[in-house]
Formats: C-alpha cells, sequence, structure tokens
C-alpha cells in the first residue's frame, strides 16, 4: 500500500516536502533544509513525529496497528480479480462505522491501523457470487487468499413499483431473529439486479433505500428475489 508522507518545518516556516511510498514502503525527500520537522503520514486516524534533519538523515517509521491484507482470485482459473469491493466490520460493535477497500490490479487490498479482535468481511464484485468471511486479527499482520466463484443463484432484483425501473443501489441489513448482525451494501447491475451472499440463506434480510420504504424478506430461503420498492 502506498502511503503520503508530508514534512513540515517545526516553526511553520521553510521548505516543506512530500513524498508517496514505494510498493516497499520506502520514501525520500528532498531539498530539506537543517533543523526540526514535523512528520506526517496520511494514514487511518493520521500518525505524526517529530524529526531532527542534519543533512542525509534517516527516520523509520513503525505506524501502530495490526494489518489484515489478501488477495482475491477467479475461482475457476485463479487469477486476480481487480475492482472488487471489500468491507470490513468489527464482530463486536455494530455501531462502529465500516471500512472499505477495491482490490487493484493485483487482486491485492489491505486495511491497517486495526485493533486486535474478530472482524467480518464482506467480498463482492458484480457477476460474482459474494464472500463472507471473518477473521480474528492479533498484533501481527494476517493474509487471506480468497476466490469468487461467478453467480449462479440467490439473485435479487430490485424494481421502482411505479415505473418498473432499477433502483441503482440499496442496503440490506442481516439479522438472525433478534440480533443484528451487519449492513451490506448491494450494488446492483444494469437491470437492478446482484447476486447474494449464500451465507444469507435463513437470515432475515431488510432492503434499504433512503428514498423508499424498507422490503423485509424473512428467513430467505434462497431462492431469487423479485423486490418493488415504493418511494415515501
Amino acid at each position: 500500500m502506498r502511503v503520503l508522507v508530508r514534512a513540515t518545518p517545526a516553526p511553520g516556516e521553510g521548505a516543506q516536502g512530500s513524498a508517496w511510498t514505494s510498493r516497499t514502503g520506502q520514501y525520500a525527500l528532498y531539498g530539506l533544509e537543517d533543523g526540526s520537522y514535523d512528520l506526517q503520514v496520511d494514514w487511518p486516524q493520521g500518525q505524526s513525529f517529530r524529526v531532527e534533519v542534519a543533512g542525509d538523515t534517516r527516520f523509520d517509521v513503525q505506524l501502530q496497528g495490526s494489518t489484515l491484507s489478501g488477495v482475491v482470485r477467479e475461482h475457476a482459473d485463479k487469477s486476480p480479480l481487480a475492482g472488487v469491493f471489500v468491507q470490513l466490520k468489527t464482530e463486536e460493535s455494530a455501531s462502529q462505522p465500516s471500512r472499505q477497500a477495491l482490490t487493484d490490479r493485483r487482486g491485492s487490498f489491505s486495511f491497517h491501523n486495526l485493533d486486535p479482535a474478530s472482524y467480518r468481511l464482506f467480498i463482492h464484485k458484480t457477476g460474482y457470487e459474494p464472500a463472507l468471511r471473518v477473521q480474528d486479527v492479533s498484533e501481527t499482520a494476517a493474509d487471506l487468499a480468497i476466490s469468487l466463484e461467478r453467480a449462479s443463484g440467490g439473485i435479487v432484483r430490485i424494481r421502482d413499483a411505479e415505473t418498473n425501473q432499477p433502483v441503482p443501489s440499496v442496503a440490506v441489513s442481516v439479522r438472525d431473529g433478534e440480533i443484528f448482525l451487519m449492513t451490506l451494501p448491494l450494488m446492483l447491475g444494469a437491470d437492478g439486479s446482484a447476486p447474494l451472499p449464500r451465507e444469507l440463506v435463513g437470515r432475515d434480510l431488510t432492503f434499504l433505500h433512503p428514498h423508499y420504504q424498507s422490503v423485509k424478506v424473512e428467513r430467505w430461503n434462497g431462492a431469487p428475489l423479485d423486490i418493488e420498492m415504493v418511494l415515501h
């Protein structure tokens, strides 16, 4: 992952510098005069360091928190999949905001600065069966190998009840009886359809959109769904 590093003179005057890290985590800032600098690292929640520069100066940055990374591949031929949506949410707190990432051309994704905990991942790409994973993250880095199969069933199609036109995007709230599990975004295709994860079979689903009334499906049995949503 590339990280932006900025150096600002401590008094707020003089030359500044910024650079992106390479794939190996290296960075270099040129043209800085000797003196004290505040080094800011673009990172979840941000981190800052005070650096004394005297000529060529080496300053290694050790970022706090754990890392969860992985690679998503096509199940059949094991080729990497780019543009896969990956959502991360802690298992312990339903109210904590989720974090999102898209895989790069190598199929890679990563989340950094994580507290040790159990996390739930939702992995989705149009035309493929979505996947759900639960991963424990400790103080060391965790790596995942994920494969997605071509979509074969469990399709939901969502339309406007009045115009019969596809609804472009919705979220689905997932519950197991009285227990809230998660809220997942659904990226719908041009016809308003998207595959649903097999792991949602037997769960209570509520389809949500800010401009439409919610639609509930109790104990989804895995069969295709054709849903009409009514404007508020």
